[in-house]
């Protein structure tokens, strides 16, 4: 699915061609769609498939960026570029800004007493499970 396609575009580390094609540039807008999709979900906090996707999507971009690193400092790669995965298109570690952002929202929301601590409770550890399973990528 949608996911799967996402995680399986950071294959595009092993290309030989450091120019991005076509391929890549619609990856890339892939990812900037399952950010907004992943975003649009937090409701206050983060449905089971959203957690799921969110770790699947940062090990597969956590285990690029090491194949990267392991290039070597004047390696170039096809995704990690100014056309692709940059600050000004959708930035290395979105996936986790998140989590970062619905934990944002969750604070907005307790604080305009729109929340019950349970609600606040049950949001927070939405946050949790997909950090946790984040954290060994």
């Amino acid at each position: 699915g949608l996911i799967d396609a996402g995680v399986s575009g950071y294959g595009f580390i092993s290309s030989s061609d450091c120019t991005p094609s076509a391929e890549i540039i619609q990856w890339g807008r892939l990812r900037g769609s399952i950010l907004c999709l992943l975003r649009a979900t937090a409701n206050p906090g983060l449905p089971a498939l959203s957690i799921l996707s969110i770790i699947a999507l940062n090990q597969a971009e956590c285990k690029a960026t090491s194949l990267q690193c392991s290039a070597g400092p004047l390696s170039q790669s096809p995704i990690f570029n100014e056309e692709i995965i940059c600050e000004d298109i959708v930035a290395a570690g979105a996936f986790i800004v998140v989590v970062r952002d619905t934990l944002d929202n969750i604070h907005q929301e307790l604080e305009k007493n729109s929340l019950s601590p349970e609600q606040a409770d049950s949001a927070i550890s939405s946050c949790i499970s997909a950090l946790i399973g984040s954290k060994d990528s």
